[in-house]
């Protein structure tokens, strides 16, 4: 049986495939190393201490309500 220049790929075409695995390779990589990183929202979890609220003074101003003529 003679070796044909159809039955085996041409030099062009195996550096092609070999190009088109090397990247395939190169974004697998990248992609695998960014599901290694943090997401948006993982990275920004609360302290371990919660941080204090707001003090009664920041609410004076709901606290002296006046009156006014519809509370009649």
């Amino acid at each position: 049986m003679e070796h044909t220049e159809a039955q085996e790929p041409s030099l062009e075409q195996q550096l092609a495939e070999a190009e088109e695995r090397g990247y395939r390779r190169g974004l697998n990589e990248q992609i695998e190393s960014r599901m290694n990183e943090p997401g948006t929202w993982e990275g920004t979890a609360p302290a371990a201490t919660p941080t204090p609220g707001p003090t009664p003074e920041a609410f004076r101003i709901l606290g002296a309500t006046r009156r006014s003529i519809w509370d009649c």
